[in-house]
């Protein structure tokens, strides 16, 4: 795997610009779990000045010019932002030079507020020549620090028995008639798919409490 020096030129207005050509959901991420708090947040810090953890990013010879590997829930927040999608909560009361922003929307901003977004410097690595199981491996180990879910670390992962599982759980008419009380987040379905496939293959009884 080689990684390439953070990339200094990206910021917040290219990470726009790229929209199209960056996949957010390659097969081993997980789907978007951010709350608005956690995404009012993130744009306060943007306002703030303040740094953001890296964000790694794969290139790809495909549709996409770019896979995130670690980011994702910060670029969608930021997508949804310039979208309208929410407001800043009423910790944006006090930004440093901007005053009260709270309740605003991206539109609500003056100019020089929305340049100051947009401008905004990301720490981006750029990772070239890997493998499928390298950049798995890589994403793992990058959300250590924020808990992955069985299912989502199970999705991660390369085999017959996790694409056989996905399809379970994405194709199954059990599933998708919504036979069970079980959220559509977070990979859910997955997750009991690979419950009934571990008891079926066992045939008897078995303890699937820390099935991964």
């Amino acid at each position: 795997m080689q990684f390439d020096i953070p990339d200094a030129s990206w910021t917040i207005n290219s990470v726009v610009r790229r929209r199209t050509k960056i996949d957010l959901q390659p097969l081993y991420q997980r789907p978007s779990v951010c709350n608005d708090k956690q995404k009012q947040e993130l744009i306060d810090s943007i306002l703030r000045g303040y740094d953001l953890p890296k964000f790694y990013i794969r290139s790809c010879q495909s549709i996409f010019e770019h896979e995130v590997i670690d980011g994702q829930q910060r670029i969608r927040a930021i997508w949804g932002y310039i979208d309208d999608e929410y407001r800043l909560s009423d910790e944006s009361k006090d930004i440093p030079y901007f005053g009260d922003l709270s309740g605003k929307k991206y539109t609500d901003l003056n100019g020089d507020q929305q340049e100051h977004i947009g401008r905004f410097p990301l720490s981006v690595v750029i990772i070239e020549k890997a493998s499928d199981l390298e950049i798995r491996q890589l994403f793992l180990r990058l959300q250590e620090g924020v808990s992955l879910n069985p299912a989502e670390k199970r999705n991660a992962m390369t085999g017959k028995m996790r694409d056989f599982i996905a399809y379970l759980g994405e194709n199954s008419k059990v599933f998708s008639n919504h036979c069970f009380s079980y959220p559509e987040t977070r990979f859910q379905w997955h997750d009991l798919a690979a419950i009934v496939t571990c008891i079926e293959i066992a045939r008897r009884p078995i303890d699937v409490k820390h099935l991964v």
